[in-house]
């Protein structure tokens, strides 16, 4: 018996033990049950990282750029920095600069083809039910997204917390409705794309965070707003090799490039509006969006 069969045997013997007690005899934890357990000292982190982060960032005055830490060490400044989770180095000194050298500080006027929106959810009713507690915070003021990030130590018996900063184009906190996300991030683009050619709007996050919800409102935006001649087409990609057209009852269709190298979904149905309504188009949307393929998960039982 070698060395792999000998600790599968072992082990097998231990759960047998435990299988005929009562106690839970574990060592270690889920990180599920290690936040419930650990759910006051994981809040408290949260409530000090809040204190920190209101006195050291907004304890700056508007014009003078003056801050509680004007004046100390670099050492102390980059200790601050680490502790309120910077997610990028040149962040971070960024930040320690305009501590050090506020006279350096200016407006960032950089432009981007591609700009990343992030829009926080609240908690839902079964989650709430659950005792689950958010553990992440939108600075709309300053485009960050502040996640409190609870990790099992290598023992899996004790949780030990990180706070980290994501910077973005924009925030969109929880409470703001599906109008102002639209007029944020839906106007920009079709505007471009009056002016211009064409935009793309993505929707991107994990299962439950809203990407549905989003994306009707979206079209229900576009449809109001949309008066010229519009070409409707909408189908739904699985991965690299299978498309399926939702505006003729998911048949399978092809994505080939043209002689220009452009992709193509040879088959799809277009259907054109030359004096479009938002009941016209909605009417469209929606018989694409009945046909759309979801599936029931844990975390969303109807996405």
């Amino acid at each position: 018996m070698d060395h792999e069969d000998s600790r599968a045997e072992r082990r097998r013997n231990q759960e047998e033990l435990w299988r005929d007690t009562n106690i839970d005899a574990r060592q270690q934890l889920n990180t599920n049950e290690a936040r419930q357990i650990y759910r006051k000292r994981y809040l408290h982190a949260i409530d000090l990282y809040d204190a920190v982060y209101a006195l050291v960032i907004l304890s700056r005055e508007t014009d003078s750029y003056i801050s509680l830490l004007s004046g100390q060490s670099y050492e102390l400044i980059l200790k601050v920095s680490e502790y309120l989770g910077f997610s990028q180095q040149n962040q971070s000194q960024s930040w320690i600069n305009s501590i050090l050298f506020p006279s350096c500080i200016h407006p960032c006027t950089q432009t981007s083809k591609f700009r990343v929106f992030v829009r926080k959810r609240p908690l839902l009713s079964y989650e709430a039910e659950n005792c689950e507690y958010c553990v992440v915070k939108a600075r709309k003021d300053r485009k960050t997204i502040i996640c409190h990030e609870g990790k099992l130590s290598k023992t899996s018996r004790q949780l030990q917390m990180k706070h980290v900063q994501y910077r973005f184009d924009n925030v969109l906190e929880e409470d703001i409705d599906n109008n102002r996300v639209c007029e944020a991030t839906v106007k920009p683009l079709l505007q471009h794309v009056r002016n211009t050619a064409s935009a793309t709007l993505l929707f991107y996050g994990q299962t439950g965070t809203g990407k549905t919800y989003t994306l009707i409102a979206a079209l229900k935006y576009l449809a109001k707003h949309i008066t010229e001649k519009v070409s409707v087409s909408f189908y739904e990609l699985h991965g690299r090799s299978k498309c399926y057209d939702l505006l003729q009852n998911r048949i399978e269709i092809k994505l080939l490039n043209d002689a220009t190298g452009k992709v193509q979904a040879v088959g799809a149905k277009q259907i054109e509006l030359k004096t479009p309504s938002e009941n016209s188009l909605m009417q469209i949307l929606n018989s694409g969006i009945q046909l759309r393929s979801s599936c029931s998960t844990e975390r969303n039982p109807v996405s």
